[in-house]
C-alpha cells in the first residue's frame, strides 16, 4: 500500500509538472541587432510576463492552457511590438524599431498644472536636451540642482 502511494504522488507531481510550456527567445533592435536588455513582456490579457536578462534572452514559463496567445515586447524608446504564440513553437525572436518621438523640453515650475512661461506668476525655467547632456547625472534632481 505504501508503495502505491509513493509510485501515485510521484506520478501527480511529473503530470502537474508537463502542465507547463516553457517559452524562450531574444529581443534585438532592429537596425543594429543588438541585444535590448530588461526589455518587457507580457502575454495579452493576462498578469503573465517577464523580462529579458542582460544579454536579451527571456524564457516564460506558461501554463499548457495558454501557451496560445499573444505575446507582447515593450521597451522605452522602441515602438512595442507583438507575436502570435502557436503551440508548436518554443522559440521566438523580436526585432523592435526605434521610436521616432524625442523629447523638446523640460519645463519645471512650482506649480502641479501645465503653465506657459508668459503665464505664469512665478519663475519658470525651461531646460533643453542640451542642457542634460552637458551635465549627465543619475537623475533628474541632481541635474537641476548644478
Amino acid at each position: 500500500m505504501r508503495t502505491f502511494l509513493l509510485f501515485a504522488l510521484i506520478s501527480m507531481g511529473l503530470a502537474a509538472k508537463t502542465q507547463t510550456i516553457t517559452i524562450n527567445g531574444t529581443v534585438k533592435d532592429k537596425q543594429t541587432a543588438e541585444a535590448l536588455a530588461y526589455c518587457s513582456l507580457q502575454l495579452l490579457n493576462t498578469p503573465i510576463g517577464t523580462a529579458t536578462d542582460a544579454s536579451g534572452y527571456f524564457s516564460l514559463i506558461l501554463p499548457k492552457g495558454q501557451a496560445s496567445g499573444k505575446l507582447i515586447a515593450s521597451y522605452i524608446g522602441y515602438k512595442t511590438d507583438t507575436l502570435i504564440l502557436l503551440s508548436s513553437k518554443t522559440t521566438y525572436g523580436f526585432n523592435l524599431e526605434k521610436e521616432h518621438g524625442t523629447l523638446g523640453e523640460v519645463v519645471v515650475s512650482g506649480t502641479m498644472k501645465e503653465t506657459s512661461k508668459l503665464d505664469s506668476p512665478i519663475p519658470v525655467e525651461v531646460y533643453n536636451p542640451t542642457f542634460f547632456k552637458k551635465n549627465p547625472t543619475a537623475n533628474i534632481f541632481e541635474a537641476l540642482a548644478m
